[in-house]
């Protein structure tokens, strides 16, 4: 079982997780692990989607952000989310999330390129025309002699 599925189970009265994760009978009070596990899988690969970042179960914030990932998509498969707000609310935490990390940087705000020259012939004036006529020799054959 993974600490995902382990932080989920401690958070959340049993009773109501059983509800979730037991799709086939309502009349059984015990976790389905199968379909946690399949819930965290899905919420993993959707936090390192959203949040641009690996699941770091040791790292509080991802781990309260992935057990209610976890809830959201429990909810979701078990139709109590039928229009995916909750889904969506999540993958939005998840993008804002990922704004407050060492990875978030700053968007340069100035213009990329040169500016235009304005000179007349659009040639800067290191560049003299004096060499514009001459082409340059040939190397020399590829012998010890030189010629």
């Amino acid at each position: 079982m993974s600490v995902l599925a382990t932080a989920v189970e401690a958070r959340v009265p049993q009773t109501y997780l059983a509800q979730l994760t037991q799709i086939d009978s309502l009349s059984n009070n015990t976790v389905d692990q199968t379909t946690l596990e399949l819930a965290v899988d899905d919420v993993t690969a959707m936090f390192e989607t959203y949040a641009q970042l690996e699941f770091d179960s040791s790292d509080p914030r991802m781990l309260r952000l992935g057990v209610d990932g976890v809830l959201a998509v429990l909810q979701q498969n078990r139709g109590q989310d039928p229009k995916q707000d909750k889904v969506a609310a999540w993958r939005d935490r998840c993008r804002e999330f990922a704004g407050t990390t060492s990875r978030a940087r700053i968007s340069p705000r100035s213009l990329p390129g040169l500016p235009a020259t304005t000179y007349p012939n659009a040639r800067p004036g290191f560049d003299p025309s004096r060499f514009d006529g001459s082409t340059p020799a040939l190397p020399p054959a590829a012998n010890d002699e030189g010629a």
